[in-house]
């Protein structure tokens, strides 16, 4: 391995002016004027950056670059993207969407591939559309996405194929362009949100100067229907080049024939004439001390300081990555520094963070940001520029500096020790996407292994001189700092009362932080370990099922799915359905209470620095609606477990309900209630689900003051009883030792009293809690007013359904709902262009007796409401009456089956299968018969079933509809 040397000369004066502020000598503060930073000259040796070796690279002789990473996590899947290095940047003047246009054309016809074909074949392959089909535009790259459920020759066969076709092949068909406008048009009007519009305008702030802004992805009306297909082809023709193509695979194939297959797919094309040039948007001009308030109905209000400075590209190197960790270090620690002032009673602001903004490569800066409530904007910034003040004059302590390495350390260790067994892809990217991410920011693809080398290797560096030196180089001046404010509630001359606060606040000195020492975790003898008085192995699923002597059950699975991974789910008492009554304002007090209120011996923050450096939560407790029971779950490492355990058993045993948490949660609440009505999502999460479930009150909510109602002594006289005395059953699924996994469980949770038995039955309150029916059909749709944008409305058709305690019932309403949303893509997306994602859902309760439904979903134009809700019932008679051929059936049946195999080599899985085992085992019944259910289903099946569900007598016709004037 070669290694730079870097020699850290530190040695750095800077003068950092803090305005009208004074000082004592007993405070030693910083003297920001004149003052250095003096630090050890140091010398270590950084390993260089080196690419992953199993990664496999090169270019081919057209200039197309291609990137294979073998990996097997889960076996037979991968993920194929192709990337051009061309987006809305590249669009000539009036033509603004063209390029994120023409990402939506790839699926409209090909040479090889006719128009409305592309999904449907790669359905009948078992890809989802959606899920697996995707594809995206930013302003400098489009990427192209298909996640494969399998690396057979003819997925692969398809899958190359179709990313060919769409680099050189697309048809561009007038009339195809003319009818995809309506779905853009609708993605437009989606995406066309108050939050949306806030962000624009603080984009506007940083890159001021710039004609950046005017040349976004999603373009304008009047520029989106002014484009004309000569204006896709040049497009087309000059940045769809192999000199701007990237193709990479990620996945359980020799990288040997992924190689060969780039080659053979796209080693002949040569583009159509050359490559177009690369347009850059013009320089911005970043101006210091500037003051924007955005001001619109629903937004949440948040506070920025933000320092803006001209973008500098630096090479990816071991001694930049040096300078980014030391970064990370001091936005980290000031995180959590607010994270412990938000928890306090008197606190500024909801919460707050710093992070950092990098502009589109135009200005880049550190940025302090905080939420609050409209009326106290002046709280929230007068507490981030205090904040900010201190942090610069006196620096973090060398407390904070050790915690936050500690969970650096942690961090970086749990994923080297992991990187063998990291998934291909996930809801965050996975492999795939870290591999793309190097694409997009020019950096070095390292292995885990290497990054915890180097980690290493620099950490003697990481000191606290040149963690304060760093956080004050890169605030600057802060007489410097722009402030951006986004609220529903400006004051009047809003830039003279931002100034005005500014200059109360800097006219007042700040003092030297509280760094009181912590005392040791109290949580580590429960007393006398539990008792083991039963031990079976259920074979057919490799498991483990123990009991304890207290009632407490635990079920052990061992799987090397993921290297030292265990994760863990406790699950105790009877969940929602023991609350006193029927109210959701008490479930998310509840929440908001338990998750931040600690343990009877250590305050939250506290806690968070007892246990920085270990790969724990705290604050895992969960409490759905619709659930039985409540939980805890973790993701941990086997050196952790016991650690996770005995805060567990705390938790069940001493969890502290502090008045303090809930009247924070009320803070929280009153800054987020009052965005309901604004969007079409407040609306529906304030009275949809209420209406489904026949007026059922643990659903949605009324108003304001059901949030606030529930007092302390009421929560804990209903919670804690469930806490203490509540059945537990715990579920451990990963790369562990089950004597090891027992001998903790036996320290800690089997040591607590004696539990309430899994086996009894519910009590009359409980059995009547489970009691739902579904919402009685009114003499027309239901509809709900917003008071958002006027060319907004969302349609949602709901059929009841049966529960899903029959595993094979679920399955098929899974398909069925499959079904429906081909059909919502094939005659509403595609054959009215109305609107730019329909979607359809399925839910068969495990929990409420006799309740599901089925459901259809549009956003769209207000005036298009009318005729695609008859649109979707036409769509559902239609399946009611048996029209459903063994293609449709098929293509919706392929992609759930192509995933059996694959999800069954994750521990998530598991967890769902085995977290029931010895209460009402429905995980286990459901997994027994999963293969064979879906072998055995029939197109006859579904034609069935769709004739019981959609009954139109029965169906639920729910409008949300923008206010009228």
């Amino acid at each position: 391995m070669s290694h730079t040397r870097l020699r850290l000369m530190a040695t750095t004066a800077i003068a950092l002016m803090i305005t009208a502020c004074t000082t004592s000598a007993q405070d030693q503060a910083y003297d920001a004027t004149n003052a250095t930073i003096q630090a050890q000259a140091v010398s270590v040796d950084l390993p260089e950056l080196a690419p992953d070796p199993a990664l496999v690279t090169g270019t081919l002789e057209n200039g197309i670059r291609y990137a294979i990473l073998p990996n097997k996590t889960p076996p037979g899947r991968a993920a194929l993207r192709v990337r051009f290095d061309t987006g809305s940047f590249n669009e000539v003047p009036g033509t603004g969407g063209l390029a994120h246009y023409l990402e939506h054309m790839a699926f409209n016809g090909s040479k090889n591939v006719p128009e409305g074909e592309m999904i449907q074949i790669l359905e009948r392959l078992g890809l989802s559309f959606g899920a697996d089909t995707n594809a995206s535009t930013g302003v400098d790259r489009t990427i192209y996405k298909l996640n494969l459920p399998n690396t057979d020759d003819e997925v692969l066969d398809a899958a190359f194929m179709l990313m060919r076709e769409t680099a050189e092949n697309l048809t561009l068909d007038e009339d195809a362009i003319d009818r995809e406008l309506g779905i853009i048009l609708s993605e437009k009007r989606t995406r066309d949100t108050s939050i949306y519009r806030a962000w624009e305008a603080y984009m506007g702030l940083l890159a001021n100067g710039s004609d950046a802004m005017s040349r976004l992805p999603i373009g304008t009306e009047e520029t989106l229907r002014a484009i004309q297909s000569d204006d896709f082809r040049a497009y087309y023709n000059a940045h769809y080049h192999p000199e701007k193509t990237v193709v990479a695979f990620v996945g359980d194939a020799d990288p040997k024939v992924i190689e060969a297959r780039i080659r053979e797919t796209f080693g002949e094309w040569t583009g159509e004439g050359d490559a177009g040039d690369t347009l850059i948007p013009t320089s911005a001009t970043p101006e210091a001390s500037r003051v924007v308030v955005y001001e619109e109905d629903g937004l949440p209000t948040q506070v920025r300081l933000v320092s803006t400075q001209p973008y500098v590209k630096h090479e990816d190197t071991p001694e930049w990555r040096r300078e980014r960790t030391l970064r990370s270090l001091a936005y980290g620690m000031m995180s959590y520094r607010m994270r412990a002032l938000a928890e306090q009673v008197d606190r500024p602001f909801v919460n707050a963070s710093m992070g950092r903004h990098s502009t589109f490569d135009l200005t880049e800066g550190p940025v302090f940001s905080a939420y609050t409530q409209p009326e106290n904007w002046d709280r929230a910034l007068r507490g981030l520029d205090t904040e900010l003040r201190r942090a610069l004059q006196y620096g973090f302590s060398q407390s904070e500096l050790d915690a936050q390495l500690a969970r650096l350390d942690a961090s970086v260790k749990a994923r080297a020790e992991g990187a063998d067994t990291r998934a291909t892809t996930s809801r965050t990217g996975g492999l795939t996407g870290a591999l793309m991410s190097t694409f997009d920011n020019d950096r070095v693809f390292t292995h885990p292994s290497q990054d915890l080398a180097r980690f290493e290797a620099m950490r003697e560096t990481l000191t606290l001189d040149a963690v304060n030196t760093k956080l004050r180089s890169e605030w600057g001046d802060i007489e410097d700092l722009s402030v951006f404010i986004q609220t529903s509630d400006a004051p009047e001359t809003p830039e003279a009362a931002v100034r005005s606060v500014l200059l109360d606040s800097r006219s007042t000195p700040v003092s030297k932080p509280d760094m009181s020492e912590d005392k040791p975790f109290a949580y580590e003898d429960f007393g006398t370990p539990g008792k083991v008085v039963s031990d079976r192995v259920v074979e057919d699923v490799d498991a483990r099922l123990i009991d304890f002597e207290n009632n407490v059950r635990l079920t052990i699975k061992t799987t090397k799915f993921q290297d030292d991974r265990v994760l863990l789910k406790v699950t105790f008492g009877d969940g929602m359905l023991s609350a006193p009554v029927r109210n959701e304002g008490m479930r998310r007090m509840a929440l908001g209470v338990i998750q931040s209120s600690g343990l009877e011996e250590h305050e939250p923050d506290e806690l968070r620095r007892i246990l920085a450096g270990r790969l724990v939560a705290s604050n895992a407790f969960t409490a759905r609606a619709a659930d039985d029971k409540f939980s805890f779950t973790t993701l941990t490492v086997p050196d952790d477990m016991l650690l996770q355990f005995q805060i567990y058993a705390a938790q069940l045993s001493a969890q502290a309900f502090r008045e303090r948490a809930r009247l924070n949660y009320i803070d929280k609440l009153k800054a987020w209630y009052p965005r309901h009505d604004a969007t079409m999502d407040g609306v529906y999460s304030k009275h949809v689900l209420r209406r489904v479930y026949g007026g059922d009150k643990r659903f949605g909510f009324e108003n304001e003051d059901q949030f606030y109602a529930t007092e302390l002594t009421k929560l804990e006289a209903w919670l804690r009883p469930q806490f203490e005395q509540g059945p537990v059953e715990v579920t451990v699924i990963g790369d562990i030792d089950p004597e090891v996994v027992i001998e903790a469980v036996a320290q800690t949770l089997g040591a607590l009293p004696t539990r309430s038995s899994l086996d009894s039955p519910d009590s009359p309150s409980v059995a009547a809690m489970r009691q739902v029916s579904f919402g009685a059909q009114g003499d027309g749709p239901t509809i709900f007013r917003h008071k958002g944008d006027d060319n907004q409305a969302q349609l949602r058709i709901y059929w009841p359904a049966n529960d899903g305690k029959d595993p094979l019932y679920a399955r098929q309403l899974s398909v069925l709902r499959a079904v429906l949303r081909n059909r919502l893509v094939k005659d509403i997306r595609e054959g009215e262009a109305t609107t730019y994602s329909p979607g359809a859902g399925s839910h068969a309760s495990t929990t409420f007796d006799g309740f599901g439904y089925v459901l259809a979903v549009l956003t769209l134009k207000p005036e298009d409401v009318d005729a695609m809700a008859d649109k979707v019932r036409d769509i559902a008679n239609d399946l009611a009456s048996g029209n459903i051929d063994q293609d449709e059936f098929d293509r919706a049946l392929k992609p759930i089956v192509e995933r059996l195999d694959s999800t069954e080599k994750t521990n998530g899985y598991w967890l769902n299968v085995l977290d029931d085992a010895q209460s009402d085992g429905l995980g286990l019944t459901s997994h027994r018969s999963r293969a064979s259910d879906y072998d055995a289903m029939r197109v006859e099946d579904i034609q069935s079933l769709a004739a019981t569900v959609f009954d139109a007598e029965r169906a639920l016709d729910i409008r949300i509809l923008p206010t009228e004037e």
